[in-house]
């Protein structure tokens, strides 16, 4: 890929507040409230936490949402 073409694209994603608001806000809000703040995020599931499963479930669901 041609990196004028993807710093074009880079650009004009960032430019989008109502894409980067749907990426950013909906994980930050679910990990709040299910994350860290429940009473249940301290405990075991496999070898982490409920705090870090909700975590990397929020970064991959932020790293592939749909972008405009």
């Amino acid at each position: 890929m041609n990196l004028i073409y993807l710093r074009i694209d880079l650009v004009r994603q960032v430019r989008d507040v109502g894409n980067l608001a749907f990426i950013i806000g909906p994980p930050v809000v679910i990990y709040l409230v299910f994350g860290s703040g429940a009473a249940h995020s301290e405990e075991m599931v496999g070898r982490g936490n409920v705090q870090f499963y909700v975590m990397v479930s929020m970064a991959v669901y932020g790293a592939s949402a749909p972008t405009t």
